[in-house]
């Protein structure tokens, strides 16, 4: 079964952005894993229908350089994304509609790396929360986009918990609360679990199963 093209692409491109909770080479070290709960405040009337698709929750399992996201998007199924930045690589695998895609990210990511430096600037506020146990300091993050604009995220940051993540990377800690627009998509991410723990290895291994295709073929659709 095939997804309607602009559906499965809007929908990819949403869990991409927000699943970009991704261990960052460039940053401390961490090991365990973090729960997050994601809720909108805002859909366009072409996205009414999608809403049930749309993800509400994602899991983060890093051990140093490694790490896992997962996220659920309701009855379509899963998706998982294994980075390992000491390596530089990359893979989306995409369990959905009874079909088990991989895609190798690792081209994608390096060009990203480059265009994305220098590309955030961030303003610090003497305001505080506390989530998940951490006390938080509020940040504006601006953000240019490829196309030569901006997007303006609040964040709430922990120093108790190194930047491992590769957005938001100009913080001084670790984000545990951001806001994100995506065409149009207004979502809150907000920690609800910090648990440092060990990580077994497997854990960043990608199952057997899984039919490798290009991001090409992805977006003609499932």
């Amino acid at each position: 079964m095939k997804f309607k093209r602009t559906t499965s692409s809007i929908l990819l491109t949403i869990a991409l952005i927000i699943s970009c909770v991704a261990v960052s080479k460039a940053q401390g070290s961490f090991e365990g894993r973090i729960e997050f709960e994601i809720t909108y405040s805002e859909l366009p009337p072409e996205m009414q229908s999608m809403q049930g698709m749309l993800p509400k929750s994602l899991k983060l399992f890093v051990n140093d350089q490694r790490s896992l996201t997962e996220m659920s998007m309701g009855a379509m199924g899963t998706q998982r994304i294994i980075l390992d930045m000491s390596k530089s690589e990359g893979y989306l695998l995409m369990d959905m509609m009874g079909q088990k895609i991989a895609v190798d990210m690792s081209e994608e990511m390096k060009k990203a790396e480059s265009e994305n430096q220098d590309s955030e600037q961030v303003e610090y506020f003497d305001e505080y929360k506390t989530i998940a146990g951490y006390k938080c300091q509020k940040a504006i993050v601006t953000t240019k986009t490829p196309e030569g604009g901006t997007t303006v995220s609040t964040v709430y940051f922990t120093k108790k918990i190194p930047n491992i993540t590769q957005n938001n990377r100009v913080l001084k800690g670790m984000a545990l609360q951001y806001s994100m627009d995506t065409n149009g998509v207004k979502s809150v991410v907000v920690a609800k679990v910090v648990s440092k723990e060990s990580i077994n290895d497997n854990t960043f291994e990608i199952p057997e199963g899984f039919v490798f295709k290009t991001m090409e073929e992805l977006g003609n659709g499932l």
